[in-house]
C-alpha cells in the first residue's frame, strides 16, 4: 500500500494468555495494511509469554513500522494494561483487541478507509464472528450493532445495552478524538469494563460509523472473565464502573445525575 497511508495502531494485553496467543499474533502479522504498529502488553505474565514473543520478535520487527513489547513488573489488570499501551500510541487511528482476538487479513486497511472517507467519525464499528475456543474455523454467530434508521444514540444504547456489543476488535477509534476526551490516556485499573471507559466518552462526544464488513473473530472461552464466575459479582462491579465513568466525564451535572440513576436502576433490576 502507498507509504502515504496514516500510521494505525493495535493495543493489545496480555495476562498469561499464551496458549491463545499465537493466533493473534499470527493475525497481526498477516495485516496488508502498512504502515502499523503494534503496542503489546505483558500485563505481569508469569507464563512462558517472553519465550512466545522472543519467537516472533523478529517477524514482527520487520513486517511492522514500529513493535512496543512492554512488561509490567506485576497484573495491573486488564485497563492497568490497557493504561500502559495508550501511552505508546502514535497512529491516526487505533483498535484494542483481545490477546485471544484474531483480526481478518484486511480488518485495519478497511477501517482505516472508512474513517479516512468520513472524517467526522471518532469512532467505528465493524462486525466480529463469534468462534468457540477449540473451535477457531467454527462460526457460531456474528457480534454487530444494526445501524439506527434515526438519530443515533450509542451512548445510551451502550449504557442500557441495546443493540450494542462490548469486543473491542470490533471497535476502531480516531486518536485525536479520543485524546479530547482523555487528554491523559488514563484508566482506572480494574478488572473489567474497559470498553465501558473508552467507548462512553468517545459515543457521547462523537458520531460512530457502521462498516459492514468483518473485522475477525471473537473467541469465546468459557473461563474467560465475562462467561465464568459469580454474576451478581460481576453485576456489582461493571455497575461501579459505568459510575465511576459517568462521574469522570465531562457531563452537564444534571445528565450525569439522570444517567447515574439509570444505571442504578438497571443493575438493581439484574440483581
Amino acid at each position: 500500500m502507498s507509504n502515504k497511508n496514516p500510521l494505525a495502531s493495535i493495543v493489545t494485553v496480555c495476562y498469561n494468555g499464551t496458549p491463545w496467543l499465537k493466533p493473534h499474533l499470527e493475525s497481526v502479522l498477516a495485516q496488508t495494511y502498512a504502515p502499523l504498529e503494534y503496542i503489546l502488553v505483558n500485563n505481569g505474565s508469569t507464563d512462558n509469554m517472553d519465550d512466545l514473543v522472543a519467537c516472533y520478535r523478529e517477524q514482527l520487527d520487520k513486517k511492522l513500522d514500529k513493535f512496543v513489547y512492554l512488561r509490567l513488573a506485576k497484573n495491573e489488570c486488564v485497563t492497568g494494561g490497557l493504561d500502559a499501551g495508550l501511552k505508546h500510541i502514535r497512529g491516526k487511528y487505533f483498535t484494542w483487541p483481545n490477546a485471544d482476538d484474531i483480526l481478518y487479513p484486511d480488518s485495519i486497511a478497511k477501517r482505516v478507509a472508512f474513517m479516512e472517507a468520513h472524517p467526522a467519525l471518532g469512532l467505528c464499528y465493524a462486525e466480529v464472528d463469534a468462534v468457540h475456543e477449540g473451535h477457531l474455523d467454527e462460526v457460531t454467530g456474528v457480534l454487530k450493532r444494526t445501524p439506527p434508521a434515526g438519530k443515533d444514540r450509542l451512548f445510551a444504547d451502550l449504557i442500557l445495552e441495546k443493540n450494542v456489543f462490548f469486543t473491542a476488535i470490533g471497535t476502531f477509534a480516531r486518536t485525536s478524538a479520543f485524546d479530547a476526551v482523555n487528554p491523559s490516556r488514563t484508566l482506572p485499573h480494574n478488572e473489567i469494563g474497559e470498553n465501558y471507559q473508552m467507548l462512553l466518552p468517545l459515543a457521547y462526544r462523537y458520531p460512530c460509523g457502521y462498516l459492514q464488513a468483518k473485522s475477525g473473530k471473537y473467541v469465546i472461552r468459557k473461563n474467560s472473565e465475562s462467561h465464568s464466575g459469580n454474576a451478581l459479582i460481576f453485576y456489582n462491579k461493571i455497575e461501579q464502573i459505568l459510575q465511576g465513568t459517568l462521574q469522570r466525564m465531562d457531563l452537564p451535572a444534571q445528565e450525569r445525575k439522570y444517567w447515574q440513576r439509570r444505571v442504578k436502576y438497571k443493575y438493581f433490576k439484574k440483581r
